[in-house]
């Protein structure tokens, strides 16, 4: 196996081939959940999963293996992991080595063909998992700053008059606690309801419902800033990517609350030209000091 070098894990849904390893000739006579239950025992003692799949084979009754019991079924599986190396590793000491029922599985890397995908930012369970496992469950932790209504009126741009909209904003700091780190994330939620079809203690649920999605999808974006930077030692440290833009809710009076990016500045900052004569005549005083000392 290739020496380990360091490794980037951040909190969107794996992707890579590399990290999805592909096991065929499971044949047993478990049932599908119960094979899922032992794939996922083997390999996570590896390093953290993100999903474990089982399907049964289309060659299934077809007659190339009449040597198997008419009881037993035979299965394919897939095991993600979050890391390259815990892939690399699973595969190294098990190809050849597990058993799943009488027969010996094989297991290579998948070779999923899929164009470019836009990536998915793991469930908020997910990034709570992912968090924990590599920073501790002490490790960080989060505050909600702001969970307040949209200030826009509840059955705005809606051509129905009877249907209205609750909707609630989120914004959340995630703290890296052992490496002094933070950054916010910002999620919304809405739901519309008929006003006419619905009674207070249902709205109230509706309020609930809204305000708990709005909160996880803040989360999510505040994770999805995360690069966890694994070193060859085993180590983690923490860095926030900086090239994911923040988007925040702004307060007007005049206006509904709508989100801000900022991209870049609308001018330069200002200088003092006072300020820049200075520093340079301070600059020339001590090159002249320097080629004085020197001659």
């Amino acid at each position: 196996m290739a020496h380990r070098g360091i490794e980037i894990v951040d909190f969107f849904r794996p992707a890579c081939n590399r990290k999805n390893l592909f096991m065929t000739n499971i044949v047993t006579g478990m049932e599908a959940i119960d094979v899922e239950d032992q794939l996922h025992c083997k390999f996570s003692q590896f390093g953290l999963l993100h999903e474990v799949q089982v399907f049964k084979s289309k060659l299934q009754g077809k007659g190339d293996n009449s040597d198997q019991p008419s009881e037993t079924t035979t299965f394919y599986a897939f095991i993600k992991f979050y890391s390259l190396y815990a892939a690399a590793r699973a595969l190294h000491d098990l190809n050849g080595k597990c058993f799943i029922g009488e027969k010996c599985c094989k297991l290579t890397y998948a070779k999923r063909q899929k164009g470019p995908e836009e990536p998915y930012c793991l469930s908020v369970s997910q990034c709570v998992d992912l968090a924990s496992y590599y920073m501790g469950f002490n490790g960080w932790s989060t505050e909600i700053r702001l969970l307040e209504k949209d200030s826009n009126e509840e059955n705005e741009g809606v051509v129905d008059s009877d249907i209205a909209t609750i909707r609630y904003m989120c914004v959340v700091t995630l703290y890296i606690t052992g490496h002094l780190l933070s950054c916010q994330g910002f999620g919304a939620w809405e739901e519309k309801y008929h006003k006419a079809a619905i009674d207070p203690k249902d709205r109230i649920t509706l309020v609930g419902k809204t305000k708990k999605i709005a909160s996880q999808r803040a989360k999510q974006n505040a994770f999805s800033k995360l690069l966890l930077i694994i070193l060859p030692n085993g180590k983690v440290t923490v860095e926030v990517n900086t090239t994911i833009p923040d988007y925040f809710p702004i307060n007007d009076d005049q206006d509904s609350q709508k989100l801000l990016k900022v991209n870049e500045l609308d001018k330069e900052p200002e200088t003092n030209d006072e300020d820049v004569d200075d520093a340079l005549h301070n600059l020339q005083d001590l090159q002249e000091n320097i080629d004085d000392k020197q001659s």
